[in-house]
């Protein structure tokens, strides 16, 4: 008997419950669940349309691990999940935790045994903090050639992942298989003995800002001059309500630099303290007329950097090429702020973000390879995965870096690089060649 819940949700949405116990969801149309064991529970794939349209021949894109505690699901939770999954959330109930990014919607019973695998930097378990001591993985053995690449490296310049539990490292970071929960809770220190892994990207903190304890823990589990690359809260660069799909309200966040300071810096910078990296706000592609034009994003953006306290390098990451202009670099360089330089589909080239943008006169170069040109997101995850081999290597991009890099230590400024495996295949592997590139043209400059 299927639940009068789980009716309204097909009726509503053309889902259909599975006869399965717990019960499970899948899009009308034959497509039947994968099954996998997680911690002795079982978790479901779910794949359904892009806009949950009635033309069958929809790509469907696909959404792991959604995963019920045999508990009695509210329908509209349900449904507010499955809507939010287009565009990233995480959704707080009285007795569950709904999760929804990009790549996934989960919902978990808060009383239940820890959740299942999945990515730390997904922001989906702000209580799986890492273990500073006692951790159940450790570092994977550095080969001798690789070791001296990291001695041969300025120590200006540090490398970083974004994130840190992928078990397809397994041999290249870590020195066992590890589970991606595991990875989770102890694998940061693991990671950040690495000689050449000396910062991490902190992503979960772009979907839900995290308190001071759980920065702290994090600070705890690293090395004295590790940093972290910390992603601002969403509702502070989205002029739209985030959490909502379709036609959304305007967001009364955007941009709002008292917000910032009480949910973002403050309990950051309590908590990390000494390994503050660079605070990251990352901007989603904008149409210019959504928010008054160019010029009114920029002067904007000049109000809210210029309203931020001294002291921690901030870096803007934009993702719509119109924004990046002359009036663009003046108000950073106004602000003391860095531009961050990505390597991604959404956004210009990097040679031509350097013309823009000096990395001569940033405050600290700050750089993200995250996207292989030509590819979506899910696509090279899907393509990528277990992220622990190069795919389709991009020297191209790996040489422009490499460059970039080489200007910002002419400068004597830091640098800070961030690598996802959606680059090339794996973000230690990219890394690791960019810094034999970098070693390999200091080491032969006159």
């Amino acid at each position: 008997m299927i639940p009068a819940a789980h009716q309204r949700l097909t009726k509503n949405h053309r889902f259909v419950a599975g006869d399965l116990n717990p019960p499970i969801l899948t899009v009308v149309g034959g497509v039947q669940p994968e099954c996998s064991e997680s911690l002795g529970r079982p978790v479901y794939e779910l794949l359904f349309s892009e806009f949950l349209k009635e033309t069958p021949e929809l790509s469907l894109r696909r959404i792991p691990l959604l995963e019920i505690h045999e508990v009695d699901l509210d329908s509209a939770l349900l449904e507010e999940a499955f809507r939010l999954a287009h565009v990233g959330v995480v959704l707080d109930a009285e007795n569950l935790d709904i999760h929804a990014d990009e790549d996934s919607v989960l919902i978990v019973d808060r009383g239940s045994a820890s959740p299942p695998d999945m990515d730390l930097q997904l922001g989906l378990f702000p209580d799986d903090t890492p273990v500073a001591t006692g951790a159940p993985v450790g570092p994977a053995p550095v080969p001798d050639s690789l070791r001296r690449v990291a001695e041969g490296l300025s120590r200006s310049v540090r490398l970083g992942t974004s994130s840190w539990s992928f078990p397809g490292w397994d041999g290249l970071v870590y020195d066992r298989a590890a589970s991606q929960n595991r990875l989770a809770r102890h694998g940061l220190g693991a990671y950040a003995m690495h000689p050449l892994l000396r910062t991490v990207g902190l992503d979960r903190t772009y979907y839900r800002s995290i308190d001071e304890e759980t920065y702290r823990r994090y600070a705890e589990a690293v090395p004295r001059d590790f940093r972290f690359l910390v992603k601002a809260d969403r509702l502070l660069t989205s002029p739209t309500d985030p959490d909502r799909f379709g036609a959304r309200g305007v967001n009364p966040h955007f941009l709002d630099p008292r917000r910032a300071v009480e949910e973002v810096l403050t309990p950051m910078l309590e908590g990390l303290t000494s390994k503050v990296g660079p605070i990251l706000f990352q901007f989603p592609p904008i149409p210019p007329n959504l928010i008054g034009g160019v010029r009114r994003f920029h002067d904007r953006l000049y109000r809210f950097l210029d309203a931020l306290p001294d002291g921690p390098t901030y870096a803007v990451e934009l993702r719509t090429p119109e924004f990046l202009n002359d009036e663009y670099a003046t108000l950073l360089q106004a602000t003391g702020a860095a531009h961050c330089y990505t390597v991604h589909p959404a956004m210009a080239p990097l040679e031509k973000q350097k013309e823009v943008v000096s990395p001569f006169y940033q405050p600290t170069l700050v750089i993200r390879w995250m996207l292989r040109a030509g590819l979506k997101y899910q696509v090279a995850k899907e393509r990528y995965q277990p992220f622990d081999r190069i795919v389709d290597e991009d020297p191209t991009s790996r040489d422009a870096i490499a460059r970039t890099v080489l200007d910002a230590l002419i400068a004597e400024r830091q640098v800070f690089v961030i690598a996802n495996n959606k680059a090339e295949g794996s973000a230690p592997l990219s890394l690791f060649r960019l810094a034999e590139r970098v070693t390999h043209w200091t080491t032969d400059a006159p």
